[in-house]
């Protein structure tokens, strides 16, 4: 009953926060939201090095990004690239579709129930999940899905929110580096790297339930999550290193190995 409950209020949440918007508004929320790119940039960056070996062999890759949400990651990725996206929502699908076609960038979108199937046989050498797992009940069972559809020698970039500073009723789950990598060993995948970032959106948080919310209050930390939404990533980064360190890293990023 819980576990239906749970289930239940994920989708909805998300069914509700991608629902239909025009094309060109679905991608400026995906290319500036804070929430988006403050991950997504850390995942390119955590990815990019892979990538660059793949292309060094001339290899087209086949890259899925498991719970694309408005698409951030895979909008960064080469239109080279074999592209795919799920999601366990259709409307973030049927956006991502959208913004796919305004920007002539061939992303097939595969629903979650098509992935766990595995019907059509697909074996992908890169495989992305970020945010996502600690919302997944059976999140073992998952790992082991994404080691079945990797070929031999792919890749798991796994992005686990860690050191929450607030109680997210959607999420059933709570990872240390500990947990996660024997997680990820006993589903079979060979841990190679592991980076703990992002102290920025711990402070956001912090501050936003700090004290009374007031609109200017509102407006002033909209504007700064904006700005730093399209900030480069070496800002970020910066901001790591300046964040007092009572505000701990927000993301645990994990690269594992087929």
């Amino acid at each position: 009953m819980i576990t239906n409950q749970i289930e239940e209020l994920n989708i909805d949440y998300y069914e509700k926060l991608y629902k239909k918007k025009y094309s060109i508004i679905a991608l400026l929320h995906s290319l500036v939201s804070y929430d988006q790119q403050s991950k997504s940039k850390r995942n390119y960056f955590y990815l990019k090095s892979i990538l660059n070996a793949y292309q060094r062999r001339n290899k087209k890759v086949k890259y899925l990004d498991y719970g694309c949400g408005h698409g951030s990651l895979l909008l960064k990725m080469n239109s080279s690239m074999e592209l795919y996206a799920a999601d366990i929502s259709s409307n973030s699908l049927r956006n991502l579709s959208n913004i796919a076609g305004l920007l002539k960038k061939n992303i097939k979108t595969i629903s979650i129930e098509e992935f766990m199937a595995n019907n059509q046989g697909k074996r992908f050498d890169i495989i992305s999940c970020s945010h996502v797992l600690e919302h997944v009940i059976n999140d073992r069972e998952l790992l082991k899905t994404f080691h079945m559809n990797l070929e031999d020698g792919g890749t798991l970039l796994l992005n686990l929110p860690i050191n929450e500073v607030w109680q997210d009723p959607k999420h059933v789950h709570n990872y240390s580096e500990i947990t996660a990598e024997n997680m990820l060993d006993k589903a079979g995948f060979t841990v190679k790297e592991i980076f703990l970032t992002d102290r920025l959106t711990g402070w956001f948080i912090k501050h936003e339930q700090k004290g009374i919310a007031t609109t200017f209050k509102n407006i002033i930390f909209r504007m700064m999550r904006l700005f730093f939404g399209i900030m480069p990533l070496s800002v970020l980064f910066l901001f790591d290193r300046i964040t007092p360190k009572r505000f701990p890293f927000q993301q645990l990023i994990i690269i594992a190995e087929k």
